[in-house]
This record gives C-alpha cells, sequence and structure tokens, in this order.
C-alpha cells in the first residue's frame, strides 16, 4: 500500500520537474528519436522557460529534422536565457555555423 503511495508521489513529481523532461528529451536525442525528443524539450520549457539548456536542445533537435528556421529561433532564445557572457558567445557561435552552411 505504501509502495503505491510512492510510485504515485514519483510520477506527480516527475510531471512537474522541468530537468527529468530534458533528460527524458537528450535520451530520446541520442536515441536518434527526434520528434519525441522534440516533444519533451517543449514539455520542459513549459515547466521553466528561462532555462538556455532547454532551448538549445530544442534547437538540435530540431537542426536533426531538418528545420532550421526552429534551430536558429531556438538559438537565439538559449542566448537570450543564459546568464554567462560564456555561453553567449558560444550560442552566437553556433548560429553563425548554421548561417554559414551551404544552402540545398
Amino acid at each position: 500500500e505504501n509502495a503505491e503511495v510512492y510510485k504515485n508521489q514519483v510520477a506527480s513529481f516527475r510531471k512537474k520537474n522541468p530537468y527529468y523532461k530534458y533528460i527524458a528529451a537528450r535520451t530520446a536525442f541520442l536515441g536518434e528519436y527526434y520528434e519525441m525528443s522534440i516533444k519533451r524539450y517543449k514539455e520542459a520549457i513549459r515547466l521553466k522557460g528561462d532555462e538556455h539548456l532547454f532551448y538549445y536542445g530544442l534547437a538540435l533537435a530540431y537542426l536533426k529534422t531538418g528545420d532550421v528556421k526552429k534551430a536558429e529561433t531556438n538559438i537565439n532564445m538559449a542566448m537570450q536565457h543564459s546568464w554567462s557572457d560564456e555561453k553567449k558567445a558560444y550560442y552566437r557561435n553556433a548560429l553563425n555555423k548554421l548561417d554559414s552552411r551551404p544552402v540545398n
């Protein structure tokens, strides 16, 4: 009986935890389930919209699906929510690399 209570508490916590969603998104990405990764990153962002890592992960997933425009948008969001100049420079460099990609 107690086990069921704890199981429900864990499930409830996971639904509310943006970092759990982030790990799920990253796991899906590494498994090459990019659409699932996108879904999980969006869930994480809905729970915590000021985390730059979520936006950058979402950008990478969009890149894998070929949606460069959404990737650019989310790298910009990552840059906007980043708190360090070093990270902002990293994201700026990532954008520059996207801009310099050859067009098919």
